[in-house]
């Protein structure tokens, strides 16, 4: 067991351990940086994956530059620099031949794009890795949705988190309000789904996910099941002479709807059940059910 103890074994696995380390640390950083610090995230076979063939393509490398010169397997910094330097090296282009004519023109241009190929590969298992989240996502927009069910309320929980968030800088600040805002007004009316579903999709977006996951899990449990919405039915149960009681809620409704439903009363195509089911219809829409 002496040779573990032997200088020439030390630093011989200290420059592979840093060729490896340097490609590794590099890979993990974009996948964090763009899926955000996620516990999630770790358990994907895929990330650790994208990170090994990082990590293990700058060892490779490493090792064929050591077959050049066998002293350099026996310098971490080598092996560090190695690693690091081909992060750069594909995302490199190379060209081997190009000639142009008497126009100046570049009728030929032989070579090879690194980058271009590295690109492809990386996006597909960004891909790969983003369908993964997806479901996760997801579930966590449709609670945003449950708990926060105008479009109202969500610009207010949206402006709370903005604020509250340290890592945010000024001017990113205002991009976010902006789309926020920018959102919002595409609301046709307070529960747009569409539009909720937009919102809460922002507010991942600028939200640290596992803080904000645990934030709702805990308010839905804090939070009574909604009572059955009310049906028609039970409405005109409660107000059976609706239509001889319709000025009682006058003044709650707009001046658009107290027309409309004057205009839909006295209309003699409607029978008097057809006429009670519109007016409570509207009342229940209005959440006018006392």
């Amino acid at each position: 067991m002496d040779w573990l103890f032997d200088p020439t074994t030390i630093r011989t696995s200290a420059a592979l351990f840093l060729s490896f380390f340097s490609g590794f640390f590099i890979g993990a950083t974009e996948l964090i940086t763009i899926f955000q610090y996620r516990r999630s995230l770790f358990k994907l076979k895929s990330f650790w994956g994208f990170l090994f063939l990082y990590g293990i393509s700058g060892t490779v490398l490493f090792l064929l530059v050591s077959l050049q010169n066998p002293e350099y397997l026996q310098q971490p910094l080598i092996g560090l620099l190695v690693g690091l330097s081909f992060q750069t090296l594909i995302r490199s282009r190379f060209t081997f031949l190009r000639s142009q004519n008497e126009k100046g023109e570049k009728p030929l241009n032989i070579g090879l794009d690194l980058d271009q190929i590295f690109r492809r590969w990386e996006t597909f298992i960004k891909k790969r890795i983003d369908q993964q989240l997806m479901p996760e996502r997801r579930k966590l927009q449709e609670q945003l949705v449950q708990h926060f069910p105008t479009t109202a309320r969500m610009k207010d929980e949206m402006m709370k988190r903005v604020y509250t968030q340290e890592r945010l800088g000024e001017q990113e600040r205002k991009i976010a309000i902006k789309q926020f805002e920018n959102i919002f007004k595409e609301a046709v009316k307070s529960d747009d789904e569409i539009v909720l579903h937009r919102l809460a999709d922002l507010i991942i977006e600028y939200s640290d996910f596992d803080s904000l996951q645990q934030d709702l899990e805990t308010s839905l449990k804090d939070t009574p099941a909604p009572s059955p919405p009310m049906t028609v039915q039970a409405f005109l149960s409660k107000h059976p002479q609706l239509l001889d009681s319709l000025d009682q809620w006058k003044d709650k409704l707009t001046e658009q709807e107290w027309e409309f439903l004057q205009k839909e009363v006295q209309n003699p195509n409607l029978s008097f059940q057809e006429k009670q089911n519109l007016v409570a219809s509207l009342l229940i829409k209005r959440n006018l059910i006392a």
